[in-house]
């Protein structure tokens, strides 16, 4: 009897989910992404080079009712509120200042090996509780660009958790086009300093 109580409670740990906010929420990465260009936020501002670079560098701010939400990301809230939203009227993406810095967006895919690559900072120590809700929407809001024209497919490798840090090692393949189709594999990781909130990604 103690073993069969013991089974089921631990399958009932193994089953929560963590809440936060007064919401649920996920429990660390996927096992594998498939990230699309017609789900990119910065689709509609790249068509020059200015708005392509501009979309390079995220401002944050208040997220009022003027800026629309994202459809790709609308299971990303915290709070009730949206992580990152679409300000139409300045023709620019803009992440919630309540719970991130100013951020960058890396191109995984042209990193050397062993190059780092500072993100930004999350400001809300709540988010902490699931760092793998924090790491799939930095790869499904593409502000981690995992792709040169089309898609890209990442397999989740390794995740390492602990007080201070969290990580999740990736395997990647990203397809593009010269004169024919192209694919190219590579290696990243993003890692999150609990202390400071710093996000960063390094190539493996």
């Amino acid at each position: 009897m103690t073993c069969v109580l013991i089974a089921v409670s631990i399958l009932m740990l193994l089953s929560s989910k963590i809440t936060a906010g007064g919401e649920i929420m996920r429990e660390y990465c996927r096992r594998q992404y498939l990230v699309y260009r017609s789900d990119n936020p910065w689709g509609d501002y790249t068509k020059s080079y200015e708005q392509e670079q501009a979309g390079k560098q995220i401002s944050a701010g208040e997220l009022t009712d003027e800026y629309a939400r994202i459809a790709s990301l609308a299971s990303y809230t915290f709070d009730g509120k949206v992580l990152l939203a679409d300000d139409r009227k300045n023709q620019r993406i803009v992440a919630n200042q309540a719970f991130f810095s100013p951020l960058a967006r890396p191109d995984v895919t042209a990193l050397r090996a062993g190059e780092k690559f500072i993100v930004g900072k999350v400001l809300d120590s709540r988010l902490y509780a699931d760092p793998g809700f924090l790491v799939s929407f930095l790869i499904d809001s593409q502000l981690i660009q995992t792709y040169h024209h089309i898609e890209a497919t990442l397999t989740l490798r390794h995740e390492e958790d602990s007080d201070k840090s969290f990580s999740a090692s990736f395997d990647g393949v990203h397809v593009y086009y010269t004169n024919e189709k192209n694919e190219r594999s590579y290696r990243f990781k993003i890692s999150i300093d609990k202390e400071t909130g710093e996000i960063s990604v390094t190539s493996a």
